[in-house]
């Protein structure tokens, strides 16, 4: 049996315009023409006690994030809460501890809920979930990675690892040791990696790669090994936290920042700004992304949009004092 986003792929149009079709919605007479030819080369039957469900809204919100203890997450959540609210929607929020499966899992839960929209706060670019997502007949938005085939609200990661490095550069740091993370992470662990690398090369800077995870419990012991052993004059982690981490074993070692060692990291959590010396950072407006993507996510509940929502945002430099 034909499904929808085979006719939208028959029709060359999106999946929600055939989605207006199909509910008396607003499309041009050009797509209604390729949408009637479609459904009659594919023999597309709507499934009509379903669109009956969908009739009347839930005003339930799915959010599935990544892991609890992030203050990404938090800030996130902070910003689709607020804006929630203003639709009185609520939310309904799944925990994956970054696996796909469970992500997998929490799509089809949050599909049986009937919710109105999906907020995804994904770490991951499987092709599994990927072709889970494309399939969901369900307005759903990703936040934090830039998936070229959906709807997103997503960081300049790239650009943010540049900048970073350029201003460790010019420090007159000549060697740095780089904390990353998996690739699975497309955004994290490819692309911040990749402006890092790319400005380290420009500027002459010998880079280090060393994997780690999102974990503190993997960051401190791994930083202590590091602070004893490493060669290079700055630290530079993928994120504050792993940073937080490097700062206290480097403290450990009876050293000093950034007189002995420099560091910095990414995402402009107020602990970092606590330290003495202030962490210098690249600021993430994780509670702007979070109202962002549900304003967007409710012109896609509410068919405003026929092509996907993509907006990226540029972290904000922050010159703290331990560079």
């Amino acid at each position: 049996m034909a499904t929808l986003i085979e006719v939208a792929n028959q029709a060359g149009v999106s999946k929600s315009t055939v989605s207006r079709y199909f509910n008396n919605g607003q499309v041009s007479e050009q797509a209604r023409n390729k949408i009637e030819a479609a459904i009659k080369q594919t023999g597309y039957q709507p499934n009509m006690m379903a669109r009956s469900l969908k009739a009347t809204s839930s005003h339930l919100i799915g959010v599935i994030i990544p892991r609890f203890e992030s203050p990404a997450v938090g800030q996130m959540l902070k910003g689709i809460d607020k804006i929630a609210t203003q639709y009185h929607q609520q939310l309904l929020i799944i925990n994956t501890n970054h696996a796909v499966k469970r992500e997998l899992q929490a799509l089809d839960t949050l599909a049986i809920q009937r919710v109105d929209g999906i907020v995804n706060l994904t770490q991951n670019q499987a092709d599994t979930l990927l072709q889970k997502q494309l399939k969901l007949d369900i307005p759903q938005i990703i936040m934090g990675q830039p998936y070229q085939e959906l709807s997103y609200v997503a960081f300049d990661d790239y650009q943010s690892g540049a900048q970073l490095t350029e201003a460790i550069a010019e420090k007159g740091h000549q060697k740095i040791t780089y904390i990353g993370v998996d690739e699975t992470d497309y955004a994290v662990g490819q692309l911040r990696k990749q402006g890092v690398l790319s400005a380290a090369k420009a500027k002459h800077i010998q880079v280090d790669i060393i994997q780690s995870t999102f974990n503190q419990q993997d960051n401190l012991p791994l930083a202590r090994k590091v602070i004893e052993e490493t060669t290079s004059t700055a630290i530079l982690c993928a994120t504050d936290h792993m940073a937080l981490a490097f700062a206290r074993a480097i403290g450990e070692a009876n050293k000093q920042i950034p007189n002995d060692i420099a560091i910095a990291g990414f995402g402009g959590y107020q602990e970092g700004q606590l330290l003495h010396p202030n962490l210098t950072t690249m600021a993430y407006p994780y509670e702007q992304a979070g109202e962002l993507a549900i304003q967007y996510l409710n012109q896609l509940v509410n068919n405003k949009s026929e092509h996907p929502i993509q907006e990226l945002l540029m972290p904000q430099w922050i010159e703290g004092e331990s560079l």
